[in-house]
């Protein structure tokens, strides 16, 4: 009986240090308060999108740096798509479909928005926005702020933007060639700390 529990919890712990390995490896760092994330870089840049003169749906939207592409909506002012948002100005683009592509003239360490949605807004639906893979936390009509990061100082040039919601709306994009990396646990110092977790396990079993 002691050997089935055993096991059992052997099987546990090998679950659960795979997953924090791949957490590890994963590269990404999310974060939902802007501060926090403008604090974890060497220094950004922030597109207000006061370029956008002309409201209107387009395939691509162009800054000096990046290229947005999927189709989307120019807001112009409050009273185009849906009006004003809480978290942003008068300028912003709207995903009409779910997804977009950001390709990046230079290669970055991390991205980021303000976000809020339409249907957030009128339906109080929550929206929750994916950078990359990495989700956020689901976001009420006040809108919110998402951000990835390298946690190695690794960089990327293309960011997938996904949102469980149409119509959602994006200002203030943020982004640094450089972050100031913190060192995330090791596949082998997690490997260490599982077998020490085991053999305390095994002698536990054993009495």
């Amino acid at each position: 009986m002691k050997c089935k529990y055993f096991n059992a919890a052997l099987a546990g712990l090998i679950l659960s240090v795979s997953c924090a390995v791949n957490i590890a490896q994963a590269g990404l760092i999310a974060f939902n308060d802007r501060a926090t994330f403008e604090n974890y870089l060497n220094g950004e840049s922030i597109d207000t999108l006061s370029s956008i003169k002309n409201t209107g749906f387009t395939g691509i939207f162009s800054s000096n740096d990046f290229k947005a592409s999927g189709k989307m909506h120019q807001c112009n002012t409050n009273v185009d798509c849906g009006g004003a948002y809480d978290n942003m100005d008068n300028k912003y683009l709207l995903a009409y479909n779910n997804t977009l592509d950001f390709s990046f003239n230079s290669p970055i360490a991390a991205f980021g928005f303000d976000f809020n949605s339409y249907s957030t807004k009128i339906y109080n639906e929550a929206v929750v926005v994916a950078l990359n893979g990495v989700s956020s936390q689901p976001t009420g009509a006040s809108g919110g702020f998402f951000g990835i990061a390298s946690d190695d100082g690794s960089t990327f040039s293309t960011v997938n933007f996904v949102s469980n919601l149409k119509n959602t709306v994006f200002d203030n994009i943020t982004y640094a060639a450089s972050v100031k990396t913190v060192p995330v646990p090791t596949p082998s110092t997690l490997a260490i700390f599982a077998l020490a977790m085991i053999g305390l396990a095994a002698r536990k079993f054993k009495r």
